[in-house]
């Protein structure tokens, strides 16, 4: 719902905080950057802190993003805010497939990812329902303070229903440090390759500044993979590309949201 519901606020938005379509792009781009950078070592994070204790920490990072970014007064507090809200985010998004697969037994993990997926195309289709409706009613402030509202009552319901009992499993067996580096490599060579992708049509795709970006990406991509190929305990296991299911389940969902995410962004800003 956050992407979703925030779209359709971003021209209202735009027009109110006076800014062009590239600057506001950079309420959602701060977002995806963020969950980019930080998605991969959460899961080894939670391995760590313990599952529930950061489920209900990204839920309330959540909030207290959604609360400061309906508050912000310019586009750099909000941006800032936003980054909160992702790190949440990414932070609950995680741990919520890891913790289906955990208290979910084999027969019926698919039903339970199943129910995941479908409240997550549920919030898809309402976001713009109820973000348009707030938006034309109380301004595109009240977007964001009811998507703190969502994450506040997250974090009391997993405080309230997860059993650490249950939702730990397993967490005690893993071993090893945590691969801080490959975090670090797969971190940057994604932000370098937004970054290049997102500017590319202002700046000029010849200028050094998008250039060295890309030649960057090119760098560190291939210095990620040998690192996770290598580490004891590598941030993202690549050998799982190995199963021909995870490979074209991985190519779906990639061919679905790149094909997605630019109408979705672009539509509100052509019909209003």
């Amino acid at each position: 719902m956050d992407f979703s519901s925030i779209g359709v606020a971003l021209p209202t938005l735009a027009d109110d905080l006076g800014l062009s379509l590239p600057a506001a792009s950079w309420v959602l781009l701060a977002s995806a950057l963020t969950i980019s950078a930080v998605l991969l070592p959460v899961g080894g994070i939670s391995d760590a802190l313990g599952r529930k204790r950061m489920w209900v920490a990204g839920g309330v990072l959540f909030a207290v993003g959604g609360l400061a970014a309906g508050l912000s007064p310019g586009l750099i507090p909000l941006i800032a805010a936003r980054v909160v809200q992702a790190i949440g985010q990414a932070i609950q998004v995680t741990n919520g497939y890891a913790i289906i697969a955990i208290v979910f037994p084999a027969h019926e993990r698919g039903k339970g990812i199943g129910a995941f997926t479908t409240v997550v195309g549920a919030a898809l289709i309402t976001g713009p329902i109820i973000g348009g409706t707030l938006v034309d009613a109380f301004g595109w402030r009240s977007v964001f303070f009811m998507l703190a509202a969502t994450g506040g009552l997250s974090a009391l319901l997993g405080a309230w229903i997860l059993d650490a009992r249950r939702v730990e499993v397993g967490r005690e067996r893993v071993g090893g440090r945590l691969d801080w580096l490959g975090a670090g490599l797969s971190a940057a060579a994604l932000i370098l390759l937004i970054l290049a992708m997102n500017n590319g049509g202002q700046v000029g795709w010849t200028s050094p500044l998008i250039l060295g970006a890309l030649l960057g990406t090119a760098i560190l991509l291939p210095a990620f993979i040998a690192r996770e190929l290598t580490a004891a305990r590598p941030i993202f296991d690549l050998r799982m590309f190995l199963s021909q299911t995870f490979r074209w389940a991985s190519t779906a969902r990639y061919l679905g949201f790149t094909a997605s995410a630019t109408w979705r962004f672009l539509m509100p800003f052509y019909l209003q």
